[in-house]
């Protein structure tokens, strides 16, 4: 970044002409000097001031001159908001009440970035004189954005017991930046952040326990730069969680990508790629993945549990498990031990096979948050299936059907919009699970 110059122009405001003195009738006398007013625009204010540092992105900027100038010699050809030699595009308006010029950037501007504000010579006042030669002045803006509530919406009533909680997040590279997240039923409590808070890294928070039924709880975020110090908070924002008895109903969702990576031992650089092959292996020398369009199949939907079974050969101590990617991934690009790559956080749940069966059932209350948050936010990624031994799965393309993992889940029938008819009773039955009072 550059450092902010401040005011600069090539034009005093005032100058002076002294008069020649003239000879009359024997004696010498002064005559009086006159003095040519200048008569160019005059800057009163402007904002943000000239030099400024940690200004807010979204910052008003404008300029107030001492006299009305004409709107005709004032548009984006006059006036510019530029990074280096860069121009931001803006619009431009006159305002006659406050005899402001003000700029108005139509995109966001970037964090930690000097800006400069010119303005062209022709800018002139209403009676025609003119600026004269460029003006100038910078600002540098601030290193957070405001971390405001994104799901769930603002007095969203009706939400899932797993919802996650997302905000809006600060560009990269701008330092080191976490979120500290107040939850309360006080709001009063959380708008003081007078509650512990738990400190992310990400821009959302997936519970690590159940909201509890028909409860309403208030939450907010206040983004932290360690780099910079800066400290910025975002507004107070309430959801309330369905209440117990309400109707749940349940969908069956395919995959859409699957594929497996053998590594040999004996040679490391022998990597083999299985893409959407028709049976998935699993072991310590294999990454196994499998993903599902989950913002195109849930997106709307609150979950109330997610079921995942499949079908595997016989297999004893293999210790099945199914754990969150940590990054994103090609289905095809697959390398050991990664990506997908994963961490101790990750680990969703456990697959119990069925009493003598070939079923394994993958069921808890993580892996319902992780669909959850996979179906509403952006950076929640696919699925890896792990194993301590060698064990092989039917795919979705397996040639017998009951040998293909089948997930399966079970949201809640929220009421109806008014004025639409009322959905019938059904009777799917979620999983169950004791709530937490308060995360």
């Amino acid at each position: 970044m550059r450092a902010a110059r401040g005011w600069a122009t090539g034009a005093a405001w005032c100058a002076a002409l002294a008069i020649a003195l003239v000879p009359g009738c024997g004696n010498k006398t002064k005559s009086p000097t006159a003095v040519v007013e200048d008569l160019s625009p005059k800057i009163e204010a402007a904002y943000p001031a000239a030099r400024s540092a940690g200004v807010m992105y979204d910052t008003a900027i404008w300029v107030q001159f001492a006299e009305p100038l004409d709107p005709a010699t004032i548009d984006e050809r006059s006036v510019f908001l530029k990074v280096d030699t860069a121009r931001i595009p803006i619009d431009v308006s006159w305002e006659s009440l406050t005899r402001r010029i003000r700029i108005v950037p139509r995109v966001a501007l970037n964090l930690r970035e000097t800006y400069t504000v010119q303005l062209a010579p022709g800018i002139a006042t209403a009676t025609g004189h003119a600026l004269g030669q460029t003006s100038l002045w910078q600002f540098t803006t601030n290193s957070l954005r405001r971390p405001e509530p994104a799901l769930p919406l603002g007095g969203a009533g009706f939400e899932s017991p797993f919802a996650t909680l997302a905000w809006a997040k600060t560009d990269a590279g701008v330092g080191s930046v976490s979120y500290e997240l107040y939850v309360d039923a006080d709001s009063a409590v959380v708008a003081a952040r007078g509650v512990m808070p738990r400190t992310l890294t990400r821009p959302h928070y997936l519970p690590g326990a159940r909201w509890t039924m028909g409860a309403r709880y208030y939450w907010a975020v206040t983004a932290v730069n360690a780099t910079t110090g800066e400290r910025l908070s975002g507004a107070v924002r309430a959801f309330t969680i369905v209440s117990a008895g309400t109707p749940i109903d349940s969908l069956v969702v395919d995959a859409t990508d699957w594929s497996y990576l053998r590594w040999d031992l004996n040679e490391p650089r022998n990597r083999t790629q299985f893409c959407r092959p028709t049976d998935l292996v699993t072991g310590s020398l294999f990454v196994c993945t499998i993903r599902w369009p989950l913002r195109a199949a849930a997106g709307q939907l609150r979950l109330a549990g997610a079921v995942l079974t499949t079908a595997m050969n016989p297999s004893r101590n293999a210790a099945p498990s199914i754990w969150a990617g940590s990054a994103d991934w090609s289905t095809c690009a697959l390398g050991y031990p990664g990506p997908p790559f994963f961490d101790s956080e990750s680990y969703l749940a456990d697959g119990i096979q069925q009493g003598f069966t070939n079923q394994l059932r993958y069921e808890s209350d993580r892996l319902t948050t992780h669909f959850e948050a996979a179906s509403r936010v952006d950076d929640v990624y696919g699925y890896v299936l792990r194993s301590g031994s060698t064990l092989a799965y039917g795919s979705p393309t397996y040639p017998v059907p009951s040998y293909r993992p089948v997930l399966r889940l079970y949201y809640y029938r929220l009421p109806p919009a008014p004025g639409a008819p009322a959905a019938p009773a059904v009777a799917a039955a979620a999983p169950t699970a004791a709530a937490h009072p308060l995360h």
